[in-house]
C-alpha cells in the first residue's frame, strides 16, 4: 500500500482505543514505532490522563556504551512528511518527565530525513546542563554544533510542559530555530543550519520521531507525551 505525503498531522491520542490502533494500515496515524533494545523495560503505553482523555507513556532504560550498540530508546514516528528547504516546519507537543533522576543526554523529539549510510540524520531536543536541566537543540547527526539557550531555563519535572519549535529549513546557513517553552522564548538562532547538506540526504524531512527518542547515560526515564502537532507554516 502506498502511505500518501501529508504537510501537517495532530494526535491528542484520546480516541485511541488501544496502542496498535494508533498505526492503521493505511498510514493515516502514526506509522510504526521504534524499541532499542528489544529485551528491556522499555515500554509505550497508552494511559488515562485522568480528564476522560489518553495519553502516550515512554519508558527507556538508560543507555550503556558503547554507542550505538547499547544506545536505548523508546519512540513512535509518524512519517511520509516531504518537509524541504525553504519551507518552515512547527512542531507543537505536551511532554511530562517523572522524577528528579539526571537525564542529561536525554532526546524528545526528532525530525529527520530518509535514512542512508548515517541512519536518520536530522534535527533534535535534547536535555543538556550536566543532568538534564534545560533544552537544546542538537544538530550532530549532521556535524554541526548543538544550539544552547542564551540564558537557560529550566526544563520542568513532575509537571506538563507545553513546548513550540519552529524550524525554517535550510542545508546551507541561511536558516532559523525558534524554540518555546509554554509562553517563554527559550532561544531563537538565525543564519543556521538546519538540515544535513545535500551529500548526506536529499534535502527533505520526511520523519517525526516523539517520546524517548534516544537516551542518555544517567538515568531510566518516564516521559509523557500528549497533544502532538506538526505542519509546515
Amino acid at each position: 500500500m502506498t502511505i500518501p505525503y501529508v504537510t501537517s498531522f495532530s494526535d491528542d491520542f484520546n480516541d485511541a482505543t488501544s496502542l496498535l490502533a494508533l498505526f492503521p494500515a493505511d498510514g493515516s496515524r502514526w506509522t510504526g514505532w521504534e524499541r532499542k533494545p528489544t529485551q528491556s523495560i522499555n515500554d509505550a503505553t497508552l494511559v488515562s490522563d485522568g480528564l476522560g482523555g489518553r495519553l502516550m507513556k515512554f519508558v527507556a532504560q538508560a543507555s550503556v556504551r558503547p554507542y550505538p550498540d547499547g544506545l536505548s530508546k523508546m519512540e513512535i514516528k509518524k512519517q511520509n512528511f516531504a518537509f524541504k528547504a525553504g519551507m518552515t516546519v512547527e512542531i507543537l507537543a505536551r511532554y511530562y518527565l517523572v522524577g528528579t533522576k539526571p537525564a542529561d543526554g536525554l532526546l524528545l523529539c526528532d525530525l529527520e530525513g530518509p535514512p542512508d549510510s548515517e541512519g536518520e540524520p536530522g534535527i533534535r531536543l535534547i536535555l543538556v546542563g550536566g543532568s538534564g536541566e534545560y533544552l537544546a537543540v542538537d544538530r550532530s547527526k549532521f556535524g554541526q554544533p548543538t544550539i544552547y539557550q542564551p540564558s537557560p531555563i529550566l526544563f520542568p519535572r513532575n509537571a506538563w510542559v507545553r513546548l513550540r519549535w519552529r524550524i525554517a529549513l535550510s542545508q546551507g546557513q541561511d536558516g532559523a530555530i525558534w524554540l518555546f517553552q509554554e509562553d517563554a522564548a527559550l532561544l531563537h538562532a538565525a543564519n543556521v543550519q538546519t538540515m544535513p547538506p545535500a551529500n548526506m540526504t536529499n534535502g527533505v524531512y520526511d520523519d517525526l520521531q516523539v517520546g524517548i527518542t534516544a537516551n542518555g547515560y544517567q538515568s531510566d526515564a518516564i516521559v509523557g507525551v500528549d497533544n502532538v502537532s506538526i505542519a509546515a507554516v
